[in-house]
C-alpha cells in the first residue's frame, strides 16, 4: 500500500485510508445563501465569480473575503446559460467619457427573458424579450461585440443587444431515433465560425459582414455545413482542443475528434459499440483539454486521458466515483486533476509517485523513484514510454492515482472552479458553495496578520 492507498484495479472504486497528507484542502468555507440546487459557477474575474440556482437568482462571490458581493434578482424562472460580454461605447454611463471597464453578465433563463448585468454592483441594466423564447445557451464574440443564443431557434445580436438575424433549425426527415431538437451548446470555431449542438447534430454556422452604401455594417447568420456523421444519441457537451480540433461526446460514451479546417472527423475515441441505452452507463458529461494533443474525458463515473493524435487511451480508470463524473477541471496550481461526482464527493488525482521512465528503456522491477511532479500533462506524454516499457496492461503503473477526497456537499456535485493559491469553489445539488482552502497557505496568512498587529501595537509604546 502506498500513500494509504488500497491496492485496486481500475475496475474497483479506490478508497483513500489515511489522513491523506497530498490533500491541501484542509479548510473549507459554506457559503448556504441559494435555496434551491445550483446549476453552474462562472468566473468573472481573479477573485469573484458567479454561482447560478434553480432559485431563479445568481450571486457574485468574492473569493478572498468569502462574501457575497451582490445578487441578481429579476429572472422569474431557473437561470440556464450565462457567459461574459466586454462593455461597448454604447453602454456608457451619462457624463462618461468611456464606457465602463469590467465586462458584464448576459443570462439566459426559462423564463423566455436575456438580462444584462453589471458585475460591479449586480444592477440589471436591460431586459431583452425580442426572442419571447427559453434560452438554452449563449456565446459572445468579444472582438465584434456580437452574440448568439440558442434554444428552439438560433438569434444574432450585436452590441446595442438588438436582434439581427434568426434561424429556424431544419428537421432530420425520417430520423425519428433523433428529433428536432433545442440547441443546449454552441463553439466558436477559427474564421469566425462556431458550432451548435442540437440533440445529435453538430451544424456548423458563420457570421457574414455586409457593408451597405453609407457604410453601415450589417451581420448575418449564414449555415455553412451539417457535420457527419453525426452522433447516436445527444450531445452532451462540446470542447476546442486547439485551433486545429474540437471535441464532441454524447450519451453513448463517444468522442469525436473534428478538424476545424475540413470539418470532418479527425478521429472516434471511446467508440462503444454494444452501449446501453438504459441509464447509459457511458455517458460523456465534460472534456477537458490537458493541451493541443491531450483530452481528458470523464466515461460515466470512470476518467480517461487521450492522445487525439494518435487515438490512443494513454490512462483510464473506469471507476473514478460511485456514480457519474459530472466534471473535471486542473486545479491547484495543475497539480491535481478534480472531479465531481453524483456521489457527492469532489476527488483529487495526482501524478503517481512511483511513475518513472527507466533508464536505456530497461525496467528493473525495483519500486519507481519519487517522479517530480511539473504536470499532468508531462505525465500523460511520459505513458508513451512506460507502454514500451511495459508489455502487460497490468504491470503498467498507472499515470494518475487518487491523492485526495474533498467530502462535505450532500447532493451530486455540479463543478467546480480553480483559484490557484485562493483555493477551489464547487457546488450541488444540495444548494451549497463551497470553498476549499489550503490549510497551510490559510494558516500562514493568519499569522502574518497577527505578526502586522503585534508589530503595530509595539510601536505605540
Amino acid at each position: 500500500m502506498a500513500n494509504g492507498r488500497s491496492k485496486m484495479s481500475q475496475n474497483q472504486v479506490e478508497i483513500l485510508q489515511d489522513d491523506q497528507p497530498l490533500n491541501p484542502y484542509t479548510e473549507i468555507q459554506i457559503l448556504p445563501d441559494h435555496t434551491d440546487l445550483i446549476k453552474f459557477l462562472l468566473q468573472i474575474s481573479e477573485n469573484k465569480f458567479l454561482s447560478v440556482s434553480d432559485d431563479n437568482t445568481g450571486i457574485i462571490w468574492d473569493i478572498i473575503t468569502c462574501l457575497k458581493c451582490s445578487m441578481l434578482v429579476g429572472h422569474t424562472r431557473p437561470i440556464t446559460c450565462a457567459t461574459l460580454v466586454e462593455p461597448t461605447s454604447d453602454d456608457r454611463p451619462p457624463g462618461a467619457e468611456v464606457p465602463p471597464s469590467s465586462p458584464f453578465l448576459l443570462t439566459g433563463s426559462s423564463d423566455k427573458t436575456i438580462r444584462l448585468w453589471s458585475t460591479e454592483t449586480g444592477t440589471c441594466l436591460r431586459v431583452i424579450s425580442e426572442h419571447n423564447a427559453t434560452t438554452k445557451a449563449i456565446l459572445s464574440f468579444p472582438k465584434s461585440g456580437l452574440f448568439c443564443t440558442g434554444g428552439q431557434e438560433l438569434f444574432l445580436w450585436n452590441s446595442q443587444r438588438q436582434l439581427l438575424h434568426q434561424v429556424s433549425q431544419e428537421s432530420e426527415a425520417g430520423n425519428s431515433d433523433c428529433p428536432l431538437a433545442d440547441i443546449k451548446h454552441m463553439l466558436a470555431i477559427p474564421d469566425d465560425r462556431f458550432i451548435v449542438a442540437a440533440g445529435c447534430a453538430l451544424e456548423v454556422y458563420a457570421i457574414d459582414t455586409q457593408i451597405g452604401q453609407l457604410g453601415v455594417t450589417s451581420y448575418q447568420l449564414r449555415r455553412v455545413k451539417k457535420l457527419a456523421p453525426q452522433h447516436r444519441e445527444a450531445v452532451m457537451c462540446l470542447t476546442s482542443v486547439s485551433d486545429s480540433y474540437f471535441a464532441s461526446a454524447s450519451l453513448d460514451g463517444t468522442v469525436k475528434v473534428w478538424n476545424t479546417r475540413t470539418l470532418g472527423t479527425s478521429r472516434q475515441l471511446n467508440h462503444i459499440k454494444d452501449y446501453e441505452r438504459n441509464g447509459f452507463p457511458w455517458c460523456v458529461r465534460h472534456m477537458l483539454p490537458l493541451d493541443k494533443n491531450h483530452l481528458c474525458v470523464t466515461i460515466g463515473s470512470g476518467l480517461a486521458i487521450f492522445d487525439i493524435i494518435s487515438g490512443d487511451c494513454l490512462w483510464k480508470q473506469l471507476k473514478a466515483h460511485y456514480s457519474k463524473i459530472t466534471f473535471v477541471s486542473v486545479v491547484y496550481d495543475g497539480k491535481f486533476l478534480a472531479t465531481c461526482s453524483e456521489d457527492g464527493m469532489v476527488r483529487l488525482w495526482g501524478v503517481d509517485t512511483r511513475l518513472k521512465v527507466a533508464e536505456e528503456g530497461d525496467y528493473s522491477g525495483e519500486e519507481f523513484s519519487l517522479h517530480k511532479f511539473d504536470s499532468i500533462v508531462q505525465a500523460s506524454r511520459q505513458s508513451k514510454e512506460t507502454r514500451r516499457l511495459f508489455r502487460r496492461e497490468e504491470s503498467r503503473p498507472p499515470i494518475l492515482c487518487l491523492q485526495g477526497e474533498c467530502v462535505a456537499h450532500s447532493g451530486a456535485v455540479q463543478m467546480v472552479l480553480d483559484f490557484r493559491e485562493e483555493g477551489m469553489v464547487s457546488c450541488g445539488a444540495d444548494g451549497l458553495v463551497i470553498l476549499w482552502k489550503d490549510g497551510v497557505t490559510e494558516s500562514n496568512k493568519r499569522n502574518d496578520v497577527i505578526r502586522e498587529m503585534l508589530h503595530a501595537r509595539s510601536g505605540l509604546f
